[in-house]
């Protein structure tokens, strides 16, 4: 699966982070979560869903409710979403920002050049993106 990462919250333009303040108004996660949602929009079954993964309907159920109670991981979730034939998208938007401008935000390499600092490292991709099994300490809230 491919991930994109133009349009980092560290390096959104004005026009990108209008559209996501936009997004944040008007997105709201629906009652019982959004793999629920999605299975009943799309008049799906549990067990149906749950055999495209390879596992079984207590699975898809237990997706459902980690879902519901914000336990669920973004590999778990991305999962799911390609069960309902769907894309996972997610986004952060800085708290500070007002009027479709990032107060206070922008790229802190920015403020490391003008120190004469070194620039940050970019993030490490975490155990999803890189296929690696999940640490130890992370809920075990992954399919298998």
């Amino acid at each position: 699966m491919e991930t994109s990462t133009t349009g980092t919250p560290l390096n959104t333009t004005n026009e990108e982070l209008k559209i996501l303040l936009a997004a944040r108004k008007v997105v709201r996660t629906p009652l019982g979560g959004w793999l629920r949602y999605g299975r009943k929009a799309g008049e799906a079954y549990q067990q149906h869903l749950a055999a495209k993964l390879g596992s079984k309907r207590q699975a898809w159920a237990q997706l459902e409710a980690s879902e519901a109670r914000e336990a669920i991981s973004l590999n778990s979730l991305r999962r799911a979403a390609a069960a309902l034939e769907c894309d996972l998208v997610y986004f952060l938007v800085p708290r500070g920002a007002v009027g479709g401008l990032a107060v206070g935000a922008g790229n802190p390499n920015d403020d490391r050049a003008k120190a004469g600092e070194e620039a940050l490292p970019p993030p490490t991709p975490g155990p999803a993106a890189t296929g690696t099994a999940w640490v130890e300490s992370e809920l075990p809230t992954e399919l298998r």
